[in-house]
């Protein structure tokens, strides 16, 4: 694909490369038991207000599905040889699964749409002409929309404060927002960075990769009123919601973020804002509640109250105050266990901040 400039817009143009006719987008869905959502998703792709044949790529890896999800990709692959490829593989994870759709994504840009989801029918022609119009920028976002169980904006959303806006992270860090799914990323950048998803996580995937990636690049587009629609599945099965009923996620997720701050730690033994509220955002999920949804023993509360006070060190109170997504009280009692390394007594919060 070339860039044809005509003013101040780069038009880009569909040329073959080696005998592929390279598109202008390649969705990768990795997809695990969504027989009764797939459908959906790429019908979502397939009715664009862009020409479907001409600029879009699917590649549907199949990540050991118990259910019908391989026959429904296999069925569209049928219908579109030209636009859509499917992988079948073993149950690996998300991550497998994102990192094998890469390897053969021939796209321009890459989306790791997740199988449940789907896009409002303009979002492509928004980022392709944000693209056009921003031929320096790399990485895009647009903002969530819940449907299903939920309706409504989802709470990240909060990021979005213009129509368009071009980001650079280091002079607005509570701009940054990990989830990988509603972002767009030129795939050079992946590939020329050897940018790939940790294998083997069961959570927080998309937190590792949106760090690398902003490391990298510095800045990203927002567009906004055009939406990533997020269900809320009715049955609460989805990996989000597994993973935070899931005790085995805990420990390992909180341990990721430790690797990040050593990784992003300046001589002064600090590491960025924008990292810090991204970190935050993600470790407030988790700890904002006083009871957790499973029961574990002493010892793994010991260790990971441990973990969760490490991470603290590293996070100012004013990132703390800044998450709008969590209440005062859990605010007060996050910075209660930053400096007592303690679970924190919610009533007895209360009664001091009265």
């Amino acid at each position: 694909m070339v860039g044809e400039k005509s003013g101040k817009v780069t038009r880009f143009a569909v040329i073959p490369r080696d005998g592929i006719i390279i598109k202008l987008f390649s969705v990768i869905i990795a997809a695990y038991n969504v027989e009764s959502y797939l459908d959906e998703a790429l019908e979502s792709l397939l009715n664009q207000n862009l020409n479907f044949t001409r600029y879009i790529e699917i590649i549907i890896v199949n990540d050991g599905s118990q259910d019908s999800t391989l026959l429904i990709a296999n069925e569209w692959s049928v219908r579109y040889p030209n636009n859509i490829k499917v992988i079948d593989q073993e149950n690996s994870g998300v991550s497998s699964a994102r990192n094998a759709g890469l390897k053969i994504a021939n796209g321009r840009y890459v989306n790791f749409m997740d199988g449940d989801d789907k896009l409002e029918n303009n979002v492509l022609l928004e980022i392709k002409m944000f693209f056009e119009r921003n031929a320096n920028i790399k990485i895009a976002k647009i903002p969530l929309k819940l449907f299903e169980a939920k309706t409504g904006p989802h709470g990240l959303n909060k990021v979005f404060t213009k129509p368009e806006e071009i980001v650079n992270i280091e002079k607005s860090p509570n701009k940054i927002f990990a989830h990988i799914a509603s972002t767009f990323i030129l795939r050079e950048v992946l590939i020329n960075n050897r940018l790939n998803f940790e294998v083997g996580r069961k959570y927080g995937e998309d937190l590792a990769l949106v760090a690398k990636l902003v490391e990298n690049e510095k800045q990203f587009g927002l567009i906004n009123n055009v939406y990533y629609m997020y269900r809320a599945r009715n049955a609460a099965d989805s990996a989000m919601d597994s993973s935070r009923s899931n005790p085995e996620t805990y420990i390992p997720n909180a341990e990721m973020m430790i690797q990040l701050i050593q990784q992003h730690l300046h001589t002064d033994k600090k590491i960025d804002k924008w990292l810090q509220t991204l970190i935050m955002y993600d470790l407030a999920w988790k700890i904002k509640r006083n009871e957790l949804p499973f029961e574990a023993d002493e010892q793994w509360y010991e260790k990971y109250l441990e973990k969760v006070t490490d991470i603290l060190q590293f996070i100012d109170d004013d990132v703390i105050d800044s998450q709008s997504h969590i209440k005062w009280i859990e605010k007060e009692a996050i910075k209660s266990i930053k400096y007592s390394g303690k679970w924190p007594d919610y009533k007895k919060i209360s009664a001091t901040q009265l």
